[in-house]
């Protein structure tokens, strides 16, 4: 351009002759005419579809090609080198490569799609599914990630997933419905077949069983993109490649799948800030419009499982998806229902719940709970050491030791005591059980510590202040049991007798005393103070258990007096075991089996 504008000037502006010109800066006169004609020099290149002569006949032969390849595999589809050779050892072609290889590259560029810029109006979404690499407690796992978008707001929603399946599909739905507060008037798919169980000659689509009650229990139209066509759904698609690289690099870890989808969804409230080009709102202004749009939520959220019927074979296991799940032995030879989650296995006989399991995406696990089988073993306590589903229980110390004395006592029925002791983690925690076994040995009675047990009626806390009262009995100290209502009446019946010297000194000489049922009557304030007398003469002197419905901050009520009860709890409370005993009540439990017995037995 610098030379073109040199020629003009010294002919134009300086009066330089056109071949003085030509001659002075070295081009061919003919080249000056042009540049006098133009004031800038005129566009390069070829017009029209052009091509060599030589390649002329054959130009048929490349297209026909081009289209075959259309419907092979990307990776066996002809380059333009392998065209050359075709052409030369099958037609006799006579030119050379470089001809072909501009007519092939002319060719894809004039077969490429063009796409028509879409609008999108507020309240419908697309919906696909990711993959991605992470480290989930500790293990690199490849998961899967549910992506749902609003094309008119691009606001996103991720959940992510161990595996892609159709629990995983319809409850990545109702996870977005929440979140969003909505339901879209309709969802754009591509044809998985999680939603697409066929589609029909006509291009009709017939939905998967679980995908069309999900979509009759929220009442949204589907769409279909045409087979093999992502951009029919480009803003999803955009979604999962943009929340891969933004939210999954580097790549996350997270001690569970609820930890990561915490995080996600943090993430994806945070994006709603932005504001993306040609938009002059951010993505959550503009969300209005589209939760404006969406349709209530029903009332009752979907149940996002795959249900269906087996049989508990005789070793107390049901199959689901090649996987073996226990079920208590009392159920086995028994007719089930299977409700496979996206995190679980649900097993239901007669109505109730008999088994939860966390969900395996092995293939031929064995995912068993020992407590299923120990009522069993408890008849058969000779296989408890080659019981498989007992493999793999981790037990504390205290376990294995009570094992050994019980055994050494008394053999096989030994045995059978240490699976009874076993048995009571069907009803507590085991962590509970563990430390009440521990406590069995008495040698916090020794160092003068207390026990607490809390929780509800009808849990047990009384029948464990027995069994750790005989145990302490058996070491050789001295007990006392009694209701603390009792007591305090004892109190106040030996302080009118004159008397209450003798009966706090015998109090605090015991080694250990167990107050029953603390909680269920409030007393006097003569009464509460009586009470605090006793329990603070065998402060570090003697060992109290007590047992109560209420939980501390609740016996103020009882006592009366928040100073007394403060006071109280500070010394109960510096050496002490807290027993935490909830769930339901054994009595109510038994009344209830009782009654479903006599149903059945009608």
């Amino acid at each position: 351009m610098e030379l073109y504008q040199k020629v003009r000037r010294a002919v134009l502006i300086d009066g330089m002759s056109r071949r003085a010109a030509a001659r002075y800066f070295g081009i061919n006169r003919k080249t000056v005419d042009k540049m006098l004609c133009f004031p800038e020099p005129g566009a390069h290149g070829r017009s029209g579809q052009t091509y060599s002569r030589k390649l002329a006949e054959y130009t048929e032969i490349i297209d026909q090609i081009l289209v075959d390849d259309r419907k092979v595999h990307s990776k066996q589809r002809h380059t333009a080198a392998r065209i050359f050779e075709r052409l030369r050892d099958e037609h006799g072609f006579t030119g050379g490569i470089t001809i072909v290889r501009d007519y092939v590259a002319g060719a894809k560029l004039r077969s490429r799609e063009v796409f028509i810029p879409l609008s999108h109006k507020p309240g419908h979404a697309q919906v696909d599914f990711g993959e991605a690499d992470g480290i989930i407690d500790g293990k690199l796992v490849r998961f899967h990630y549910f992506c749902m978008d609003l094309p008119h707001s691009d606001a996103p929603f991720i959940k992510a997933y161990p595996a892609e399946v159709a629990e995983a599909f319809c409850e990545g739905h109702v996870a977005a419905f929440a979140f969003f507060g909505g339901v879209p008037q309709s969802i754009l798919y591509d044809n998985t077949k999680l939603a697409v169980a066929q589609i029909l000659g006509d291009g009709t689509r017939e939905r998967s069983r679980m995908f069309a009650t999900l979509q009759s229990h929220y009442l949204f139209a589907d769409k279909f993109g045409r087979p093999g066509k992502g951009n029919d759904k480009g803003k999803v698609e955009g979604l999962v490649g943009y929340s891969r690289r933004h939210f999954m690099v580097p790549r996350p870890e997270a001690p569970s799948f609820d930890a990561l989808n915490a995080r996600f969804l943090e993430q994806c409230v945070e994006r709603r800030q932005a504001i993306l080009r040609g938009h002059e709102h951010s993505i959550g202004d503009r969300l209005v419009a589209d939760l404006t749009a969406f349709m209530p939520l029903p009332t009752v959220p979907f149940d996002p499982c795959h249900m269906v019927t087996g049989r508990a074979s005789s070793m107390a296991l049901v199959r689901y998806r090649t996987n073996d799940y226990s079920v208590p032995t009392a159920y086995a030879h028994q007719e089930v229902v299977i409700k496979g989650y996206v995190d679980r296995v649900s097993i239901i006989c007669g109505g109730e719940q008999i088994a939860v399991h966390p969900r395996s995406y092995e293939r031929e696990d064995f995912i068993a709970n020992p407590l299923h089988y120990l009522a069993l073993l408890e008849q058969k306590p000779r296989a408890l050491d080659q019981a498989a589903p007992l493999d793999g229980w981790v037990l504390a110390e205290p376990m294995h030791r009570i094992r050994r004395l019980m055994e050494a006592r008394s053999g096989k029925e030994g045995r059978r005591e240490f699976i009874q002791v076993l048995r009571l983690c069907e009803r507590f925690e085991q962590p509970l059980v563990e430390w009440a076994v521990e406590l069995a040995r008495g040698e916090w009675i020794e160092r003068q510590r207390n026990v607490i047990a809390l929780g509800p009626s009808g849990t047990g806390k009384t029948h464990t202040a027995l069994a750790l009262g005989l145990a302490a009995c058996q070491k050789g100290h001295s007990v006392a049991f009694t209701t603390a209502a009792a007591l305090v009446h004892d109190l106040m019946e030996a302080r009118d007798e004159r008397r209450l010297r003798s009966l706090q000194k015998h109090l605090a000489s015991v080694k250990l005393l167990i107050l029953d049922e603390l909680g269920y009557v409030p007393f006097t304030a003569v009464g509460g103070e009586l009470l605090f007398e006793v329990l603070s003469q065998r402060y570090e002197r003697g060992s109290t258990l007590i047992t109560s419905n209420l939980p501390f901050d609740e016996w103020t009520s009882v006592f009366g007096s928040e100073r007394l009860t403060g006071a109280l709890l500070d010394r109960l409370t510096h050496h002490v075991h807290i027993l935490e005993m909830n769930g339901d009540s054994f009595r109510l439990t038994s009344s209830r089996k009782r009654q479903k017995d006599k149903g059945e037995a009608k």
